[in-house]
């Protein structure tokens, strides 16, 4: 399992935003995967994507999200599933994100 993180981060002992290490050492990938976005949603605002290879992540909320995620799942695999908990509903519903974003709230309790 791997994963990093492209964009923006913060710098814990002065508060400011900087890039992240993997947005230094790839910028060119950055900027791709960013105008991906932007082409997708032009009305969507992020700060950074997080890319994961083989991951499995037990329920958790992103504590540091301001809002809205996006989610998409590249690759051959089969039963890899975004899990989404509704508090209105009190449930939990799996979304399939292989080839396709799904828009998601990364402060509710998620899975993979």
């Amino acid at each position: 399992c791997r994963g990093c993180t492209i964009g923006l981060t913060q710098d814990y002992a002065t508060g400011e935003a900087i890039p992240t290490a993997a947005t230094r050492k790839r910028p060119r990938l950055a900027r791709v995967l960013c105008q991906a976005c932007k082409d997708l949603d032009p009305d969507f605002r992020f700060t950074s994507i997080q890319i994961n290879l083989n991951t499995r992540y037990r329920m958790h909320t992103d504590g540091f999200d301001a809002g809205p995620s996006r989610m998409l799942c590249c690759g051959n695999f089969t039963e890899g599933r975004l899990w989404l908990h509704n508090w209105a509903e009190q449930a939990w519903q799996p979304f399939d994100c292989r080839d396709r974003w799904v828009a998601f709230d990364g402060r509710e309790y998620h899975m993979t």
